[in-house]
């Protein structure tokens, strides 16, 4: 059996749009085009004055390309084409360039990826240990997976955030330890309920007891943890809650409680990856 020849990457200029559309319009999508059509000549020009696409090459023979989207540490990967073979031919390469893909992306210091897939094609990366992000996509049909940039499998945090909401702000408190702003609330101890793992959190940190008539459950939010291993995907049960004239008194590690709106935070922190899909669901 032969051994594939090394894949060598080469960023995309403009010079290159001619020579992408039309491997495009003869290679397999591996990731979620809009309306099923190959991107035209000004958006992929667009694309390339803000963004990075790779053409990928075998041989000296062009066999695939990838783009990355960047927002946040992360990068979402669009743009994912190999050469039509067939069936086994074609998700084997398109697996060599996910790994490729995953190298640049760690080299680039971005923490994860993702990528929008029908389910035909997030089947495919499923099997490679991708896990679905599980919030609405204005998509109907296509879901949005994460990937690890590691070659370890996603483990599981399991969490439990609180949401208090005035206007159309969120409170968030600030860690000292990872210096980020997040939802109130913590971990999940084996065993224990999601609503009373809250209770107890928001007690030590805000030292705040929550009255369970007044919680109610929201939302699930999957997310790459912050501050975490690269590896570790956050599972937060959100629960509402109205504040009304309760009193919050901040403990050592939380440097401080406050409202934000999506754009303040955005503008002014760190965004925090399950934040985001918090002020995405509200």
């Amino acid at each position: 059996m032969l051994t594939p020849s090394i894949l060598q990457l080469t960023p995309a200029t403009s010079q290159d749009v001619d020579l992408i559309v039309d491997f495009m319009t003869q290679a397999e999508a591996f990731s979620f085009v809009e309306k099923q059509q190959i991107p035209s000549k000004k958006e992929l020009l667009a694309f390339l004055d803000q963004q990075v696409l790779y053409l990928v090459y075998e041989a000296q023979t062009l066999c695939g390309c990838f783009g990355f989207r960047m927002a946040y540490g992360s990068a979402q990967l669009t743009y994912v084409y190999v050469v039509s073979v067939n069936q086994k031919q074609s998700e084997a390469l398109a697996d060599r360039l996910l790994e490729e893909a995953k190298k640049q992306a760690f080299a680039s210091s971005i923490n994860y990826l993702t990528v929008v897939a029908t389910p035909v094609i997030g089947a495919f990366y499923e099997k490679r240990g991708a896990k679905p992000a599980q919030v609405e996509n204005e998509n109907p049909g296509v879901v949005e997976y994460y990937l690890s940039v590691v070659n370890q499998p996603w483990i599981d945090l399991p969490t439990a955030g609180l949401v208090c909401v005035k206007g159309n702000q969120l409170l968030l408190a600030f860690s000292k330890n990872k210096q980020a702003w997040y939802l109130p609330g913590g971990k999940i101890d084996p065993g224990e309920h999601s609503q009373q793992a809250l209770i107890r959190e928001i007690e030590e940190e805000l030292s705040l007891v929550l009255q369970e008539e007044r919680l109610t459950f929201l939302t699930h939010i999957v997310a790459p943890a912050y501050g975490e291993k690269k590896n570790i995907l956050m599972q937060q049960d959100c629960y509402a809650y109205d504040l009304a004239n309760d009193t919050i008194t901040i403990a050592n590690e939380i440097g401080g409680v406050q409202y934000f709106t999506k754009e303040d935070y955005i503008r002014n922190q760190i965004p925090v990856p399950g934040v985001l899909k918090v002020f995405d669901f509200l």
